[in-house]
């Protein structure tokens, strides 16, 4: 018995091992959030050493396919940020907004994604059709 779960135990880390060599890049974070009427997407890298660069693209919830919408060059800091400014020509942006990340790498490119929910309040609401008399 000890010995099955030996063999077991050695072929789950032989196969997690080989499982992460695959992977040509790991991600610490990747996140988007509301910052004032624009979004902020971020991500930090675990390890850059393949990273050749990145593509974002976005979905909003009333559309059928991912939009790119930026590229950015690797910096060598591991963090980044892109801020969407494109939002605020989109005229009904409630529901889920889902950002896709492109890590393009030597080893091979990875995509993540991440998505939120807008669903603004009341308030939120208000004041926009407030500012919107004032255009």
């Amino acid at each position: 018995m000890n010995r099955i779960f030996t063999v077991g135990l050695l072929f789950f880390l032989t196969l997690a091992a080989a499982f992460a060599d695959e992977l040509a890049v790991s991600l610490n974070y990747f996140r988007a959030a509301f910052e004032g009427t624009d979004v902020k997407v971020e991500w930090e890298l675990a390890n850059e050493n393949t990273v050749t660069g990145f593509e974002v693209y976005r979905k909003l919830s009333n559309e059928t396919s991912f939009r790119h919408i930026n590229a950015l060059s690797v910096s060598g800091s591991r963090r980044y940020a892109f801020i969407d400014t494109d939002l605020r020509s989109v005229p009904n942006r409630t529901g889920t907004i889902t950002y896709k990340l492109t890590v393009e790498s030597t080893d091979g490119n990875s995509s993540f994604t991440t998505a939120f929910i807008n669903n603004p309040s009341s308030v939120e609401r208000s004041w926009g059709s407030i500012k919107s008399m004032f255009r």
